[in-house]
């Protein structure tokens, strides 16, 4: 390649055509790869972004949250979600996931200033 490179610089030379200037080509090509790579790196970043966004991965920010749990057993829990704004009380279980409850945003608020999920829990099973 290198060959090809200087032999067709000295072909061009004879001719009368003045050779190209490979150090501002090289400038040029690296410059544009430079662009190319930082626009690439924006543009993904912004995708990904707004991906994380609409499909709610984006930890507390997103639009669904798991702000308590409590297991029954090892694998099998009751989960106090939040979606957007309302509040559900979800089963979840080897074979599933089950809305048990949703609750009003007044009683969340007393659920967890009030000891947490599983007092909130043990109160309402005592009640049934």
């Amino acid at each position: 390649m290198l060959f090809f490179v200087i032999a067709s610089a000295q072909a061009a030379e004879k001719v009368g055509i003045p050779a190209p200037d490979y150090f501002w080509i090289s400038v040029k090509f690296v410059l544009a790869l430079v662009v190319v790579g930082v626009g690439l790196y924006y543009g993904l970043r912004f995708l990904l972004g707004r991906m994380a966004f609409k499909y709610g991965s984006g930890g507390n920010e997103g639009w669904m949250e798991v702000m308590d749990r409590v297991y029954i057993d090892g694998r099998n829990y009751i989960a106090l979600v939040r979606v957007g704004t309302k509040y559900l009380i979800l089963g979840v279980c080897d074979k599933g996931i089950n809305l048990l409850m949703e609750l009003d945003e007044r009683p969340v608020g007393n659920v967890l200033n009030e000891g947490g999920f599983k007092k909130y829990l043990e109160r309402f099973m005592s009640k049934s």
